[in-house]
């Protein structure tokens, strides 16, 4: 477990570059938020007590356990607070974009998640997110809709490929990512659940003999969908 006066260190510095990004927001709340996203980490966890154990605090465990849940409830965090802290920490050149979908509960209450983001070496890291008002797969105009608001921010040029799995098809939803100049989604036989919608400067198709199964199933042969 990391000292003390360690984690208070990597506390305040993390603090300092949230109140650069953030200046809105109150120094004392920001400070928490640091420690609690360094627990985070830490804990490999979002329970609370678990969070609490690694915050750098002399505190008892339930009084850290609050100041976690306090984080948590009152911070309220806009997910325009979440882009002006990642965006400046992206490396570099083009970025690798993943979307994706994943079911969080609060409390009892299923949350269907709508995720769009981007891999750093083996983690992916959310940008931004929207959380559907029905359970199961995403429409193409919701995916539309949250690629719309990423690219207001990381314009096109900085994306090198969108990845997805099947659950990500659709005519309209291929026609809008080669509208936008966006490759997305690479594939093989070796990852069949991946697919990959190609940019109009692209020769690669679906071959003849698989272009009808390919538009029956998916909707997106003509529109330069191809299933590898």
């Amino acid at each position: 477990m990391t000292t003390t006066k360690t984690a208070l260190l990597h506390a305040d510095t993390l603090a300092a570059y949230l109140k650069d990004r953030l200046p809105h927001r109150r120094t004392d709340a920001l400070k928490r938020l640091a420690e609690v996203l360094l627990g985070i980490l830490q804990a490999e966890s979002a329970l609370h007590r678990k969070i609490a154990l690694h915050l750098p605090r002399t505190a008892s465990l339930d009084s850290k356990t609050r100041v976690v849940a306090r984080v948590f409830h009152d911070l309220h965090l806009t997910p325009q607070d979440v882009l002006d802290v990642l965006l400046p920490l992206l490396p570099n050149g083009r970025l690798t974009m993943v979307m994706d979908r994943t079911t969080w509960h609060s409390g009892q209450t299923p949350l269907n998640i709508l995720v769009l983001g981007v891999a750093l070496g083996g983690v992916v890291l959310p940008l931004i997110w929207t959380v559907l008002p029905h359970q199961g797969n995403s429409s193409g105009a919701a995916r539309i809709l949250l690629v719309a608001r990423l690219l207001k921010v990381l314009p096109a040029k900085r994306w090198a490929v969108l990845i997805a799995d099947r659950e990500f098809v659709g005519k309209d939803w291929c026609v809008y990512l080669r509208w936008k100049g966006s490759s997305a989604v690479s594939g093989s036989r070796r990852t069949p659940a991946l697919m990959t919608c190609w940019p109009k400067s692209s020769s690669r198709i679906c071959s003849p003999a698989r272009s009808d199964r390919c538009s029956r199933k998916h909707g997106c042969t003509a529109h330069g969908c191809a299933w590898s």
